[in-house]
């Protein structure tokens, strides 16, 4: 009998945070050794709003709301998730191989459908405007909420310019053709019409400074970013953050990864890592602080060599943007701890203890987004 298991979620956002989770299982290429996403996912959401790392390129955040729009401009409709799907499918079949495209292996069998992915993200820009879940949307065209309905009183007459929508009103045409016709690229009419959603809905963010022209550099870090000085003091103080955390966690990483080499008895690697791990060390000599908090890496050998990681609170705390506050045991936190008697060579019991929560370099997810906000700019 094949295992199972459900759950009961109360939000859009719970349910897309589940299925990211069931994703990652699919997922070939990515560790998360430590059980530290969550930080990571906070940062994201923080400095790139409306973004995931399931998303692939920019025009999907016009394809969805084509798609649905056409549904309802054809009245009220029975099963909208099914035709919704049926006009999904055909999109990733006009799209075939194009690079980014969504489920150009799975096809037909494509579990995730675009829509899904987006959902929160057009909503997050201000393109989606009806409030509520994708099943909720489907059941609203099912009783014949299509486009423009009207707000009523108590009494159930509809008040005058009152009219509301589901869907931004100056969202761009599609071709003529869609979705049989379709491709990836972005129109200029429709990059500008992406970035001014991006502008008007998370003017602060991270992602929003990078659509001004002279604002994308080709940097590893976004705290490298040659106009750091330039950004608002509060973006200059989340990007410290993200980098303080960072560093720390890059040293738990060299750990665990020195620990695996050393119980695949691979020497070459462990040497190497050894190197990493002692250069970290001294880089770590001088304290990371900023602030509420601070991060610290000490080494101590002889018989017993000892190397710890370590995230200590100050008495005010520690201040994170919401989805990023971690709740540390008391004033400090083992992040990484491994012992080993250095004269014979034997082990003693290794552990690795985190927090539940991520924050990562953020290096790779730089480098998407760089990819994307290039097809907006």
């Amino acid at each position: 009998m094949a295992s199972t298991f459900s759950w009961l979620d109360h939000s859009e956002r719970e349910r897309r945070q589940v299925l990211d989770a069931i994703d990652r299982f699919k997922e070939t290429f990515t560790r998360d050794e430590l059980g530290l996403a969550a930080i990571r996912d906070g940062f994201s959401d923080l400095f790139f709003p409306g973004t995931s790392v399931l998303m692939t390129r920019a025009r999907y955040f016009l394809f969805v709301p084509w798609i649905y729009l056409d549904i309802e401009r054809r009245g009220r409709t029975d099963d909208v998730a099914t035709k919704a799907r049926r006009a999904e499918i055909q999109l990733v079949e006009t799209l075939g191989d194009e690079w980014g495209a969504i489920g150009r292996l799975a096809k037909a069998t494509l579990k995730r459908l675009p829509s899904s992915i987006y959902w929160l993200g057009l909503h997050r820009w201000g393109i989606r405007t009806f409030d509520g879940a994708q099943t909720d949307y489907h059941h609203f065209l099912e009783e014949g909420g299509g486009r423009g309905r009207d707000e009523r009183d108590d009494d159930g007459e509809p008040i005058d310019g009152s009219t509301r929508r589901n869907w931004h009103a100056a969202i761009p045409s599609p071709a003529d053709g869609f979705p049989k016709t379709a491709s990836l690229a972005l129109t200029s009419a429709e990059a500008e019409y992406l970035r001014e959603r991006i502008r008007l809905s998370t003017p602060s963010s991270f992602l929003a400074l990078l659509l001004k022209p002279g604002y994308l550099p080709d940097v590893e870090y976004p705290w490298l970013h040659p106009r750091l000085a330039d950004f608002s003091p509060e973006l200059r103080e989340q990007l410290h953050h993200a980098q303080c955390f960072a560093e720390a966690m890059h040293g738990a990483a060299l750990l665990y990864n020195l620990m695996l080499a050393e119980m695949g008895k691979r020497d070459t690697v462990e040497t190497e890592l050894h190197q990493r791990l002692d250069d970290f060390v001294r880089r770590g000599a001088r304290t990371i602080s900023n602030g509420s908090w601070r991060a610290s890496v000490t080494r101590c050998s002889g018989d017993v060599e000892l190397y710890a990681i370590s995230l200590q609170l100050r008495d005010d705390g520690v201040a994170l943007p919401d989805g990023c506050a971690v709740r540390l045991d008391a004033r400090s936190a083992c992040v990484g701890a491994r012992t080993r008697t250095s004269r014979t060579g034997a082990h003693r019991r290794s552990r690795l203890s985190t927090n539940r929560g991520e924050v990562s370099s953020l290096r790779n997810q730089t480098a998407r987004l760089q990819q994307r906000v290039r097809g907006i700019q």
